[in-house]
């Protein structure tokens, strides 16, 4: 998230140098240049790929669903809709 705008960035939106390679240009997920996953978090001197501001972190609450459990109905309700 960036302070300006207010946006939360998936992890491809942040970009810093590598701390396994010293890559510059290091993504929030993964060094492409040296193959290391990584969190956003541990990039150094991360920014915005869209504003080019250096995120914050903020908590946040992740909901997971079991779709799995609700896969028929949901079959169900996306066929009932399509032939609308």
């Amino acid at each position: 998230m960036t302070q300006k705008k207010i946006k939360f960035l998936a992890d491809r939106f942040v970009e810093g140098t590598c701390p396994n390679c010293g890559y510059e240009h290091a993504y929030g997920d993964q060094c492409e240049s040296c193959g290391s996953s990584l969190n956003p978090t541990d990039l150094i001197n991360p920014k915005s790929k869209l504003s080019g501001e250096k995120p914050i972190t903020k908590e946040t609450t992740h909901w997971y669903l079991p779709l799995g459990n609700y896969e028929n109905f949901i079959k169900e309700w996306i066929i009932k809709r399509k032939k609308k």
